[in-house]
């Protein structure tokens, strides 16, 4: 099991030997298990598909180093192998896509829970699994995140190429805007309202949206908006809520009450991206960080503002790389 994550775009995942890993209940991948497993040279054009890598003039082998924004980092051996994913379909043979490259970590370290063996990136970098799956795989995915708190035998889904179609009732798009760097997918937030108000986005001139203003990222966990947006978005959403204010446990956390499971009386949320109402439903929203204290999922930021996954919680996110466009639909994705 990796971290599907549209804000990077390394694939990478635990290798011996490891000087410094996390712990993970699964058994490391062992390249020398691999008959069609390579380590990249410095010379190959493979080693510069990721663009933070170095040459180890020793073995004159091509090494990767990649930090996170929460200061997670991997370094390790860029590296060639068939990488199979499962599928959904009746044959239980993994779909096998040979050549790929990715990292064997040997230092890592950082918020990864014992579930998680390393990161998939799905960025539009080209070392990214959907850059490298080529074709028309490559131009089209989707997911669908189940809830966190679900009781669900379910896991959350990831779809490529016809699949990752999203038509019907409820779809909704946005263009998505191409700005460097290039391994992220921008989108344009106009605003956001609360209980039918609409806060707006001040641009840097003015009124009005800067085009290509936000990220969305699967990788991220709370979304951060930018910091005259929140206080205003803040305000509204304290007002509309009864229940007595409680102190965060966390520091990223501002607004928090004293409640377990649904925040009954929690104002209706409205994303407006540019062609895209995205309403969310309250757990989109309102995040139970400890027992008996909820908190508002929406934070400021100074930096880049950042669609998280949180926010992402039941609907079809679907990447169309052709059109360049983000459709969301809602759903169950427990079912």
């Amino acid at each position: 099991m990796a971290i599907a994550d549209t804000g990077s775009d390394l694939i990478w995942t635990q290798c011996p030997p490891c000087y410094a890993c996390f712990p993970q209940e699964a058994p490391l991948f062992n390249p020398s298990a691999s008959s069609t497993y390579k380590q990249v040279h410095c010379d190959s054009d493979k080693c510069h598909l990721f663009d933070k890598t170095s040459c180890n003039r020793e073995g004159f082998t091509c090494e990767y180093a990649v930090e996170y924004g929460d200061e997670s980092y991997s370094v390790g051996n860029i590296s060639t192998d068939i990488i199979g994913l499962s599928t959904l379909a009746a044959s239980p043979e993994p779909v096998p896509f040979p050549g790929m490259v990715f990292g064997c970590g040997f230092n890592n370290d950082g918020l990864f829970s014992i579930h998680a063996t390393g990161i998939v990136g799905l960025s539009a970098g080209p070392a990214s699994l959907v850059s490298q799956m080529g074709g028309y795989l490559s131009r089209l995915f989707a997911y669908c995140l189940v809830p966190f708190f679900s009781t669900s035998k379910y896991t959350s889904k990831l779809t490529f190429g016809s699949d990752a179609q999203l038509v019907g009732e409820g779809v909704v798009t946005t263009p998505m805007i191409l700005k460097s760097p290039r391994q992220y997918y921008y989108l344009t937030l106009e605003g956001i309202s609360i209980n039918g108000k609409k806060f707006e986005v001040s641009g840097s001139s003015g009124p009005g949206a800067v085009t290509g203003n936000m990220i969305i990222d699967s990788g991220t966990t709370l979304t951060w908006l930018p910091s005259n947006l929140y206080r205003q978005i803040e305000s509204a959403v304290s007002a509309a809520i009864n229940f007595p204010r409680a102190q965060s446990p966390i520091a990223d956390y501002s607004l928090c009450y004293e409640s377990s499971g649904e925040l009954k009386g929690a104002p209706s949320i409205t994303v407006h991206f540019t062609g895209a109402d995205v309403v969310l439903n309250w757990y989109n929203a309102f995040f139970e960080v400890k027992e008996g204290i909820t908190c508002f999922s929406f934070a400021p930021t100074d930096d880049r503002p950042i669609y998280g996954n949180l926010a992402q919680m039941n609907f079809w996110v679907s990447y169309d790389l052709t059109l360049y466009a983000l459709l969301f639909k809602p759903a169950d994705c427990a079912d």
